[in-house]
C-alpha cells in the first residue's frame, strides 16, 4: 500500500517539471537576440555620442638606440635599450648584475683593478704585492719573493750583498791625479804635483806622504794608516769605509749578517765635456740631472744592470772651474746622485763620506720595501730665522739621556752633535761620530 502511494508522489513530480520547463522555453524565445557586431555608420551620418573612438597611447624613447647599454645609476651592473613593453617606444631593461671583482665602466663589466694594474685577488708582477680589494698589500706566503730576495721572518729579504756602483766623473781638463794634499808638517808634493794646504787642520804621525784626493776618496781599505794628533781619530776614510761602518750600525739594532752588506765598485772618474745642470735648494732641476747622467751613461756604454743600486759621483772644483757650484746631491731610488767639493780647507775631514753614506741610506733596501727612508730630521731652531735644528727625538742619537746635553754624536740624517737645548750644535770630524739612529734603522726595517 505504501509502495503505491510513493509511486504516485514521483508522477506528480515529473508532470510539474515538464509543465514549468515548457512555461520557461516559451518566455525565453520572446526576448529579443541582441548582435555584437557594431554597425558602421554610413557614409555622412555622425557616429553617436556613445560609440567609444580607439584610445591612442603617447610614450617618449628613453633610450636612442636598440641594444646599447649603459651603467646602473644604482647598482653594480648595466642596463640594454631595447622595446620591453605594448608601447613602440624604446626602454632600458632590467639591470644585468656585474660579477664578484668587476665593476661596470660604460655600459660593460670590466675586472676590477689596483692602481698598479692587478686584477683583484691576483699577485702583481711586483712580488710579494698583492691585490685585495683595490688595496695593494705583501702577501708573501701566496706570491713569494722576486728574484735576489729570498723570504726571511715572513718578509723579502735581499740575498746580501748588495752590490753599489759608483761611477765618478770629473772636470774637463782638471786630472785629479795632480791634486794631492799634503800634511801640515810636510807640505812638499811629489815631484810634478801641485799640493793643496789643509789650512792647518791636518797633523800626521806618518812624514813624507801625501795623497791625492782620489787617493783618499777611492782607498780600498776604507781608511788612511794615520792619525790626527788632536783625538787621535782614525781619518779620512774612503766610501770603501761603508760597508764596515754600515755593519756596525746594523750590528748594534740587532740586524746581523754572516755576509758583507755591501759589495762597492768604482768606476772612474769619466770626464765630462760639460759640468751637469746646476741645482740648488730653491731651484729643483732633479729630472734635469738625472738625464744629464743618464746620457752619459749611454755614451760610454756602462752596464748597470748588475748594480742593486747606482751613486752618481761628481767631483767638481769650483776654485779651478771659475765658480760652477755644483749641485745639491739627492736620492732617488734605486740611485743616488753627489756633488763633492774636491779642493778645499776640509781635504781630510770625514763630511764628504757622511754625504755618501747619507744619501746611500735613504735607498738601500734590506728587506722588499716601497719609499726611500725619511729625509734629514730637521726643524727650524728657537735661535731664530734662518737657522735648522734637528728634531727631538729623531733626529738625536741618545733621546732618553739625562741630561739630554750635550749629545756625544750626530746622526746620520741629522748632521750635527747638538750640544744645547737652543739648538747649538759642532760639527763631527770623523764619520765614527755619526750613528743611524732609531727611526732610520726602523725605516731600513732593521728593527722587528
Amino acid at each position: 500500500m505504501k509502495e503505491k502511494g510513493f509511486i504516485k508522489v514521483i508522477i506528480v513530480l515529473v508532470i510539474v517539471g515538464v509543465i514549468i520547463g515548457s512555461f520557461f522555453y516559451y518566455f525565453l524565445k520572446q526576448i529579443p537576440e541582441r548582435t555584437n557586431i557594431i554597425e558602421k555608420p554610413a557614409e555622412g551620418e555622425v557616429a553617436s555620442e556613445e560609440e567609444e573612438e580607439p584610445i591612442e597611447i603617447l610614450c617618449q624613447n628613453e633610450c636612442a638606440q636598440i641594444e646599447s647599454k649603459k651603467c646602473s645609476d644604482v647598482e653594480n651592473g648595466y642596463q640594454i635599450c631595447g622595446n620591453y613593453d605594448v608601447d613602440d617606444c624604446l626602454e632600458w631593461g632590467a639591470i644585468i648584475y656585474c660579477s664578484f671583482g668587476t665593476t661596470c665602466q660604460n655600459g660593460d663589466c670590466i675586472p676590477l683593478k689596483c692602481v698598479d694594474g692587478t686584477l683583484w685577488d691576483q699577485c702583481s708582477i711586483n712580488r710579494p704585492r698583492y691585490c685585495e680589494k683595490g688595496n695593494l698589500i705583501d702577501k708573501v706566503s701566496l706570491c713569494g719573493c722576486p728574484s735576489g730576495y729570498k723570504i726571511y721572518n715572513g718578509k723579502c729579504a735581499k740575498i746580501l750583498p748588495l752590490k753599489i756602483g759608483v761611477i765618478e766623473f770629473e772636470v774637463k781638463d782638471i786630472p785629479y791625479g795632480k791634486a794631492f794634499y799634503c800634511c801640515r808638517n810636510n807640505n812638499e808634493a811629489p815631484e810634478g804635483k801641485e799640493c793643496f794646504f789643509t789650512n792647518g787642520q791636518l797633523n800626521c804621525d806618518i812624514k813624507n806622504k801625501s795623497w791625492s784626493y782620489l787617493e783618499v776618496l777611492n782607498n780600498p781599505k776604507g781608511y788612511l794608516d794615520f792619525e790626527l794628533t788632536e783625538g787621535h781619530r782614525i781619518s779620512p776614510h774612503s766610501i770603501y769605509y761603508a760597508n764596515e761602518w754600515l755593519t756596525k750600525e746594523a750590528k748594534r739594532y740587532g740586524f746581523i749578517s754572516k755576509r758583507p752588506l755591501l759589495d762597492i765598485e768604482v768606476k772612474g772618474p769619466f770626464e765630462l765635456e760639460v759640468d751637469p745642470p746646476p741645482r740648488g735648494r730653491k731651484t729643483d732641476s732633479t729630472q734635469a740631472i738625472i738625464d744629464f747622467f743618464d746620457n752619459e751613461i749611454k755614451k760610454r756604454d756602462i752596464d748597470l744592470s748588475k748594480y742593486d743600486h747606482v751613486a752618481f759621483v761628481f767631483l767638481n772644483d769650483f776654485q779651478q772651474k771659475g765658480g760652477y757650484p755644483g749641485f745639491l746631491s739627492f736620492a732617488t731610488a734605486p740611485n743616488v746622485y753627489i756633488s763633492f767639493e774636491t779642493i778645499n780647507s776640509d781635504a781630510y775631514l770625514d763630511d764628504k763620506i757622511q754625504v755618501f753614506f747619507h744619501e746611500l741610506s735613504h735607498v738601500l733596501e734590506f728587506y722588499k720595501r716601497y719609499k726611500i727612508t725619511t729625509d734629514k730630521y730637521i726643524t727650524p731652531c728657537p735661535r731664530g730665522h734662518g737657522e735648522w735644528c734637528c728634531m727631538i727625538p729623531e733626529g738625536i742619537p741618545k733621546p732618553n739621556k739625562k741630561p739630554l746635553y750635550p749629545q756625544e754624536k750626530a746622526c746620520l740624517m741629522c748632521p750635527m752633535i747638538v750640544v744645547s737645548e737652543d739648538g747649538e750644535g759642532e760639527s763631527f770630524y770623523n764619520i765614527n761620530e755619526v750613528e743611524i739612529c732609531s727611526k732610520t734603522a726602523e725605516e731600513l726595517e732593521w728593527l722587528e
